[in-house]
């Protein structure tokens, strides 16, 4: 397999064309994407292939993959601020959108290393001899919503604001959900591209499984839209394994496999009231009682106001990612995106960078070197064929790996291991689990109107009905009665979450889910099996 078996599923269009799901698989990858309730589709997912044929990514050790990855969503993030600041024209609307990302990279020595920016999540699921679920395990330990401790306290030490809400404001007073993500040029610095980095070996998964039960392996990534249908409640690490386990044990979805797998998985997330895009990659990692000895990349990157960051990184993510895996350690070392030239940042979020790496690679250094210009040089030709972006892409790799020549050092204590080392705890809440945003509260404001408006009734009818009873009953009714009103009433509209489709405004939201998961399963199933000789997979499924 070659770069050309890259699938990369992105919206390609206008409104009408991003209507349609898109379903395909290849290679022990498969993915589903539908709009859901929204009106664009925003999200896009690739899934690389071949990526061990350079010998210095396969030497690379799981530490420094993860240090690559971090690099690589940086590395993408600046280039595509540039790039729409350079093509923007006076008089056009600027490109403000931004991008979540899980890239994970399963290295084909029994290890995953997953880079985690905004709220897509990753999971691995294990499956017994019959395809039953014998454990699910989420590989990234942190999701970034503004709310979290370590991410409110950082974004005020920037001069940022939280709203009790969770969400970030920028100076524009627009709000997100996120503190974390690639571009969105109107939040800079409160939202970077700082990633947090996750290592889990196969070794690790089974930890609790029965010895040879075992049949298969596979990773599981997804945007926040198929999380939301776990509810308010339980945006937890528990509370996301507890429900794709859930859905994985139901009778509709036993036996299923592949592409089918994830448009069920999707569907169901709409039955449980997520009106999100959903974007679901599989990718299997472990088969026939042992681990597959070929690496593999999937990323799902869920766009947000636009298309425009998700795009790019699935157009670019390829040739960024290899371009930084074919740099010896010490060239790595010299690059502007690596963790050794932001060694601050990245250790605010992770255990110190193991400088034992730098001094065991140098041994190997001058054939990487040599291997590792051959490399840039095939990414960088390979690049100049495909879209302007890509070229771009390519560009600012390559200029980032001849920058190397440049010196400098780090000092830091010596670690082994990648692990986060905050925000590892599943009873931190994202926006979506804020009390003051559950409906159970908007509930209780718009009862506490309702008694409010009773008690003013009760105290205009009495004074109305006994004008010569004491004043004090009434008053007091009427009084606690126009309290409870206003109470409730500006309760309700602070604590009420911004409708999700314009739908909710309307009352017709149960109508039209019956509606979608009606019409998905009268629809006939048309399957397209990607072909191996195409770099963009759009194989169109349903139409709602």
């Amino acid at each position: 397999m070659s770069k050309q078996d890259d699938i990369i599923s992105i919206p390609t269009g206008r409104y009408e064309i991003d209507n349609e799901d898109k379903k395909g698989e290849n290679n022990g990858f498969a993915y589903f994407e539908t709009i859901g309730l929204r009106n664009e589709q925003e999200d896009s997912l690739v899934s690389l292939h071949d990526l061990d044929v350079e010998e210095q990514l396969s030497n690379l050790t799981p530490e420094q993959v993860g240090y690559r990855l971090w690099s690589t969503h940086r590395q993408l993030d600046e280039q595509f601020i540039s790039n729409v600041k350079e093509i923007h024209e006076p008089g056009n609307k600027l490109d403000k959108s931004g991008t979540t990302a899980s890239s994970n990279y399963y290295d084909g020595k029994g290890n995953i290393i997953t880079a985690t920016l905004g709220d897509a999540v990753s999971f691995a699921v294990v499956y017994g001899q019959d395809r039953s679920v014998l454990k699910v395990i989420r590989l990234n330990a942190i999701v970034h919503h503004p709310n979290l401790g370590g991410e409110k306290e950082r974004i005020e030490k920037l001069g940022g604001e939280v709203t009790y809400t969770g969400r970030v404001v920028n100076q524009s007073r627009k709000t997100m959900a996120v503190s974390r993500a690639i571009g969105d040029i109107d939040f800079g610095h409160y939202t970077p591209a700082d990633s947090h980095i996750n290592i889990n070996s196969i070794e690790k998964i089974l930890d609790g499984v029965e010895e040879g039960s075992v049949c298969s392996i596979e990773v599981i990534v997804s945007c926040d839209g198929y999380t939301d249908g776990a509810g308010s409640f339980n945006q937890t690490i528990k509370g996301h394994e507890d429900y794709l386990k859930k859905c994985l044990e139901m009778d509709e979805l036993k036996g299923l496999q592949g592409a089918d797998l994830c448009e069920k998985l999707a569907i169901q997330a709409i039955k449980n009231r997520s009106t999100d895009n959903i974007s679901i990659a599989l990718q299997t990692i472990y088969s026939e009682g042992k681990p597959l000895d070929k690496a593999k990349f999937i990323g799902v990157y869920d766009g947000h106001g636009g298309i425009g960051a998700s795009v790019y990184v699935a157009n670019n993510i390829g040739n960024v990612f290899r371009s930084q895996c074919a740099l010896s350690e010490k060239e790595y070392m010299q690059n502007d995106f690596s963790v050794y030239k932001n060694k601050e940042t990245y250790e605010r979020d992770h255990k110190p960078i193991d400088v034992n790496l730098i001094s065991s690679s140098s041994s190997s250094s001058s054939s990487s070197s040599s291997s590792s210009s051959s490399s840039s040089s095939s990414s960088s030709s390979s690049s100049s064929s495909s879209s302007s972006s890509s070229s771009s892409s390519s560009s600012s790799s390559s200029s980032s790996s001849s920058s190397s020549s440049s010196s400098s050092s780090s000092s830091s204590s010596p670690t082994s291991s990648i692990i986060v080392t905050e925000g590892d705890d599943e009873n931190n809440y994202g926006d979506k689990t804020n009390p003051f945003c559950s409906q159970l509260i908007f509930k209780l404001f718009v009862g506490t109107a309702v008694t409010g408006f009773a008690l003013l009734i009760a105290g205009i009818a009495v004074a109305l009905a006994a004008p010569a009873v004491t004043m004090a009953l009434p008053i007091s009714l009427t009084v606690c009665g126009v309290a409870g009103m206003a109470a409730g009433f500006f309760g309700s509209c602070l604590t009420k979450r911004p409708p999700q489709s314009k739908n909710d405004e309307t009352g017709e939201t149960d109508i039209i889910f019956e509606e979608l998961i009606s019409k998905k399963s009268e629809e006939e199933q048309q399957t397209t099996t990607p072909s191996s000789h195409s770099s963009v997979v759009l194989a169109t499924q349903y139409n709602f």
